[in-house]
């Protein structure tokens, strides 16, 4: 009676080998790379503030500021010049520096951008830390930049900011 047996499950794993080696295994070379947008936060803060959208927040801190000094409310006015100082430091930093564009980038469709662009995320530039060799972005800075419908003028100036390194932050 063993030797009945072992033939049997000799045959059996044999079967079994036979058929595992017969399996197809396919692996997918075909791999879909992540398509990866970067922006120079510079440029767009460049637009931004540039821009017709900036100009009218402008006007409205200067209408009133005016408004508080006319009828004599200093504390308004201190705290309008403390928000104007803290505005204008923040987009120093923003236009010469790294500093994120938060604030900025709240106003704009990013969605919308990503689909246009047809990229899968959105970083900025300064903020990457790593790369393999083989990573391929995509500039989207000029999507975020349309945003503003920027002048001739802002063009020039956004075409020599691109030839230029940012100023470390540690500096302001």
């Amino acid at each position: 009676m063993k030797i009945i047996k072992f033939p049997v499950i000799l045959i059996c794993f044999s079967i079994m080998f036979s058929f595992c080696s017969t399996v197809e295994t396919t692996v997918d070379t075909d791999i879909q790379k992540i398509q990866i947008g970067v922006y120079d936060s510079r440029e767009v803060a460049i637009a931004y503030a540039r821009g017709e959208y900036f100009e009218g927040i402008l006007e409205e801190l200067k209408t009133e500021y005016k408004n508080a000094e006319e009828s004599g409310n200093e504390e308004l006015v201190q705290k309008l010049d403390s928000i104007g100082q803290a505005s204008q430091d923040q987009l120093h930093k923003q236009v010469f520096s790294t500093m994120p564009i938060d604030n900025i980038l709240k106003l704009i469709n990013i969605e919308e951008i990503a689909d246009k662009a047809e990229v899968d995320l959105i970083v900025c530039r300064w903020d990457i830390i790593f790369e393999k060799d083989d990573i391929e972005y995509i500039d989207v800075t000029g999507y975020f930049v349309e945003f503003f419908s920027p002048d001739s003028e802002t063009q020039s100036i956004l075409e020599e900011v691109k030839k230029t390194e940012p100023i470390p932050l540690e500096f302001f």
